[in-house]
């Protein structure tokens, strides 16, 4: 409301991604918010994401749909790849 363009920055667990309640709430949420989704960036550590499973990149492909954004945080290494 105040005109600003920053990003926002929110930690996520995989539980969380994983869960279609969480993801369809979440989802809905950001598409009432006109514009948000593109300014709201997930993160989650790299020793989570090592685990994600296939549910858990479909969420994560579904999400980037309605225009997320995703960092990592606690970055180890950049043995990583992110077709």
């Amino acid at each position: 409301e105040r005109g600003s363009a920053a990003s926002l920055f929110s930690a996520v667990a995989g539980e969380s991604l994983s869960d279609l309640n969480f993801g369809k709430a979440f989802a809905d949420i950001l598409e009432a918010e006109e514009g948000q989704a593109t300014r709201l960036i997930l993160t989650f550590a790299q020793s989570e994401a090592r685990t994600f499973t296939d549910a858990h990149w479909r969420a994560v492909s579904d999400l980037s749909r309605i225009g997320l954004k995703f960092a990592l945080t606690d970055v180890t290494d950049l043995d990583m790849d992110f077709e």
